[in-house]
């Protein structure tokens, strides 16, 4: 994976990339949520309203891109995806596998000492769970556990930085599930000229994220 996917890198070196559920294709989509504004309630409450009121939001809202958004944008210019659909689809995978099994000392990028790391959950280290599932099959676990440890590294600071990223935005408010993504359905909804075409995009990736679900 190309250095533009790069995560951090530790003190002896080794370069943590985003976990590949981040990525679509060759695209970094990872939680923003800086649009952060909500309807009254009675609209909040009906999906229908929500949905409309979600379009004209997002397509009126002005928030600069980064990088890897604009290379969203001209992914969509170029082959027309990702789209609203996939957006869902994605969003979804985001929450069901950006999860970490252990827990990492604040300064483990500065003091990467595998010793200091902990099971999320007390009880049996996954790393043996894992060795276990793998052997009972009559093959041989593929990683180490300072290489198991290290991937899941990558689930648990992704994790951690869109935590931060919705508390900053987010932190006296219910958060619905388009809000970590409302930056990327901007980019799309203010590609439809109509409006009704923008509404359809809003429910074409709820209906995406509550079928993966």
């Amino acid at each position: 994976m190309a250095d533009k996917h790069l995560l951090c890198k530790l003190a002896n070196g080794v370069k943590i990339f985003y976990p590949e559920v981040t990525c679509d294709d060759d695209l970094l989509i990872v939680p923003d949520h800086r649009l952060n504004k909500m309807p009254a309630a009675d609209i909040a409450e009906s999906r229908s309203a929500y949905s409309a009121w979600l379009a004209d939001y997002l397509f009126n809202a002005t928030v600069e891109l980064d990088k890897t958004q604009l290379a969203f944008a001209s992914a969509i210019d170029k082959k027309g995806r990702p789209n609203a659909s996939s957006l869902g689809d994605h969003a979804v995978f985001f929450e069901d596998f950006v999860v970490s099994e252990y827990v990492f000392p604040d300064n483990f990028a500065a003091v990467p000492d595998i010793a200091s790391v902990k099971p999320m959950i007390g009880g049996a280290d996954p790393y043996k769970s894992y060795c276990e599932e793998i052997t009972a099959d009559g093959d041989r676990p593929e990683m180490s556990r300072e290489e198991y440890i290290l991937e899941d590294y990558r689930n648990y600071l992704t994790f951690m930085l869109a935590q931060a990223d919705q508390e900053q935005y987010w932190s006296d408010a219910i958060v619905p599930p388009d809000a970590p993504w409302r930056i990327y359905l901007s980019v799309i909804v203010k590609k439809i000229a109509d409006e009704d075409g923008r509404g359809d995009a809003i429910n074409e990736f709820y209906d995406c994220y509550f079928e993966a679900d």
